[in-house]
């Protein structure tokens, strides 16, 4: 499986593509999500790929096919919630509402999953984002 990561360095910034044999692998790549150096991880077989960007503590998860895209939601926050949280994903402050924010635990069981089956987990909340073209 490919495993793309991006580094942040003082004035630069590189994408490094890397082939992964063991889940472990992945794992310590996210592990290492900081927003400072590390933003971001891809998982991606041919059809399907799966984006984590974090920050060690909240993570934003989405997975893609070639054409339809999920968020991963969290459970633990009301549907109905307009509350929001401001991340800083890849150097730039956003906004997102709680409930597409998780945890550490949501985004390693959600590359598992992907690592195993190369697919999204559908135990897991996932929103369809429908195109609006």
């Amino acid at each position: 499986m490919k495993l793309t990561y991006d580094r942040w360095g003082r004035n630069t910034y590189n994408t490094r593509a890397i082939m992964i044999k063991k889940f472990h692998e992945i794992e310590s790549y996210i592990i290492r999500l900081d927003q400072m150096e590390f933003a971001e991880v891809l998982l991606e077989d041919d059809k399907t790929s799966l984006y984590i960007n974090g920050n060690g503590e909240e993570y934003i998860i989405s997975f893609n096919t070639g054409e339809d895209k999920f968020d991963l939601e969290n459970d633990e926050v009301l549907h109905s919630s307009t509350e929001k949280i401001e991340l800083t994903i890849k150097r730039e402050l956003k906004t997102y509402l709680a409930r597409k924010v998780l945890t550490m635990d949501h985004a390693l069981k959600a590359a598992r999953y992907y690592f195993e089956f190369k697919d999204k987990d559908d135990s897991l909340n996932w929103k369809e984002i429908k195109n609006e073209n």
